[in-house]
């Protein structure tokens, strides 16, 4: 029986929410990028070292830590909180890089005109993060009032929901006949109030009752 090391059996996974691969990185700006989709995120790792293929390339473990470091210092903000693990296989050294979900969200990355964007991880791709998640993530930094209560749009919500458990955005605009800013910042601020939750599932935000 062939045991598989744990670097062998992460390349096996491919490239994924939760993972990417990197040849070696020769921009600290863009893999910036990358890192606070993760920290935006559930986390995940970069393995650097890769090809997209999964074929081993390998790389100078230092070289590559000094590019990380820049990206989560230098290029982001707040700065990302990362964890370096090197790996050796075939003879090839590989970076395995891990962020964890932050605490402090949103995190931005400085692109390449200089503008400050945050990012989100949509399956295997980094994406700029847009409308709905930026107003969750508005009013999860907001003092909301102690006291909730709830108008008759958000009442139709949770009919819906309860008929629908995870219903799309486009379908719950569609239900009870609203404009998307609107409701983006109606399921926002149910969101801060942990009375609804949210999900990312094939390029589409489902939304539920909690």
């Amino acid at each position: 029986m062939i045991v598989k090391s744990i670097i062998s059996e992460l390349i096996s996974q491919g490239e994924h929410q939760q993972q990417d691969f990197k040849m070696r990185i020769d921009n600290s700006k863009k893999i910036a990028k990358t890192l606070c989709a993760f920290a935006n995120g559930i986390g995940g790792r970069v393995l650097i070292g890769i090809k997209d293929n999964g074929n081993v390339f390998g790389i100078d473990v230092q070289e590559e830590a000094y590019m990380i470091e820049a990206a989560a210092d230098m290029y982001s903000k707040p700065e990302i909180e990362y964890s370096l693990i090197p790996h050796t296989l075939d003879g090839k050294n590989i970076l395995e890089v891990w962020v964890p979900p932050s605490k402090k969200l949103p995190h931005y990355a400085l692109d390449e005109s200089n503008n400050w964007i945050a990012y989100i991880r949509q399956n295997d791709e980094t994406l700029p993060a847009k409308g709905f998640i930026l107003a969750v993530w508005h009013y999860a930094n907001s003092n909301m009032p102690e006291y909730y209560t709830h108008t008759e749009k958000e009442k139709k919500i949770f009919e819906l929901l309860d008929n629908y458990p995870m219903s799309a955005i486009n379908f719950i605009q569609k239900k009870i006949s609203t404009n998307r800013t609107s409701l983006f910042k109606t399921l926002a601020k149910l969101i801060a109030w942990g009375i609804i939750k949210y999900e990312i599932s094939n390029g589409q935000i489902l939304i539920s009752l909690k």
